[in-house]
């Protein structure tokens, strides 16, 4: 029964391990590591946009429009733990994602959507400040009448 477990412990930590490789030098994915270490190896490439993501959340910029861009600058990157074959091992995350309001895109076509929204929410309609000189007044008449 202790071998098993011993079994059980290593080979537990030998995923972690290869997660956390995946995932070494971005801090902020620790807790993602040991919520779906499968996922993470899986998906190796979203190590960056969820440290960049959690990351952010850290520092308070929970804005939406915010944590939108970044993920649409890693949407094929985040799509790969929304993929149907890393559903049970990357649950944990996608539901993770959900309670922390992370804009983690589920389809190509959510993903082009989401991004899309963002685009047109950030630009201003506002007319664009012009360059041109003001009106210069003319000389005044020197001439004596």
């Amino acid at each position: 029964m202790a071998s098993r477990s011993a079994f059980a412990l290593a080979a537990l930590s030998l995923v972690r391990t290869a997660a956390g490789a995946a995932c070494q030098g971005k801090p902020n994915v620790a807790l993602l590591v040991s919520m779906a270490p499968k996922c993470l190896e899986t998906c190796a490439d979203a190590c960056e946009p969820f440290d960049k993501l959690l990351a952010a959340v850290s520092a308070k910029k929970e804005d939406v429009l915010y944590l939108t861009g970044i993920a649409c600058n890693y949407t094929t990157e985040l799509l790969c733990v929304s993929k149907t074959e890393n559903a049970q091992t990357c649950g944990p995350i996608i539901n993770g994602a959900k309670t922390f309001g992370l804009p983690l895109p589920t389809t190509e076509a959510a993903a082009k959507e989401q991004c899309d929204a963002a685009l047109a929410a950030t630009t201003t309609t506002a007319a664009p400040a012009t360059t041109a000189k003001p009106t210069e007044m003319p000389a005044a008449s020197t001439t004596v009448p």
